[in-house]
């Protein structure tokens, strides 16, 4: 590694930090905020984890990217799979990435806003991974593509059935505790 990529590095890491707390210093006060009002400390807990998590990933996918000179995108649907199948095989983990990126705010968005349904929880998924897509197109400072969208809002919709799951467990646990 030459001095130059360790200085970019070095800096990427260094602002990846302040925007990382600005992230976590932000939920923390709305979430101090939301508690007063709602006094949930579950759904308050829900809301500062969800927060701070989604500031990350913004954080990471959009603001602490290099800034290209050119846009590049890719608006052609499932190009990925063709590509894959074509032996671009280094896809496959890419792909899955995008699936794990989202995964937690599936699982967090119902803890956060107290039983959301599966429908909410996804379209708030879906409109985060919009968002980020359509920062990057502006800020040039990623490779905006439909299928990112759609892998991410899969991992939204697998964190959603996992906190399902959870949910149900609970609840059984619960009720066999009474009888």
């Amino acid at each position: 590694m030459n001095e130059i990529d360790y200085t970019y590095i070095a800096t990427h890491t260094r602002i990846s930090a302040v925007y990382i707390g600005l992230s976590v210093c932000f939920s923390l006060l709305f979430t101090v905020v939301y508690y007063r009002k709602y006094r949930k400390k579950i759904d308050a807990c829900g809301m500062f984890l969800l927060l701070a998590y989604v500031g990350v990933v913004f954080s990471w996918t959009v603001f602490c990217r290099t800034i290209k000179p050119r846009q590049y995108y890719g608006l052609v649907p499932f190009w990925s799979y063709r590509a894959i199948r074509q032996g671009a095989i280094a896809l496959i983990s890419e792909n899955l990435l995008n699936v794990l990126l989202l995964l937690p705010t599936g699982f967090l968005y119902p803890l956060a806003m107290g039983q959301a349904n599966a429908r909410r929880s996804i379209l708030f998924g879906l409109s985060c991974s919009v968002l980020i897509e359509l920062l990057q197109l502006v800020l040039k400072s990623g490779l905006p593509e439909f299928d990112d969208v759609f892998h991410n809002t899969i991992g939204v919709a697998i964190g959603y059935g996992l906190y399902r799951s959870v949910w149900l467990l609970v609840q059984r646990c619960a009720k066999a505790k009474e009888e």
